[in-house]
């Protein structure tokens, strides 16, 4: 967006409640392109993966749109539809 190349980040655990640093380098540049594609064409197909239900699940605020215990369902359109507000 401003056209400069940002080398290096970190990810903080919460848990440790440490940072680690990450490398930019062109390998997680390419796995991340890979996957915002493959997010965009299961948006396209309508289309969403199903939930495992996980430890992690439990207080999660998109638990409710998740519904991992719901896994295998077919997946609520609506999900995918763009909100149209009235002006």
């Amino acid at each position: 967006m401003f056209g400069v190349r940002i080398a290096e980040g970190c990810v903080y655990h919460v848990s440790s409640q440490r940072r680690r640093d990450v490398c930019f380098d062109e390998a997680l540049r390419a796995r991340t392109r890979a996957a915002i594609a493959g997010l965009r064409r299961l948006i396209e197909a309508g289309e969403m993966p199903p939930a495992g239900l996980r430890p992690q699940c439990e207080g999660c605020s998109l638990h409710e749109i998740c519904l991992p215990e719901a896994a295998g369902r077919p997946p609520a359109r609506h999900l995918y539809e763009p909100l149209v507000y009235a002006s």
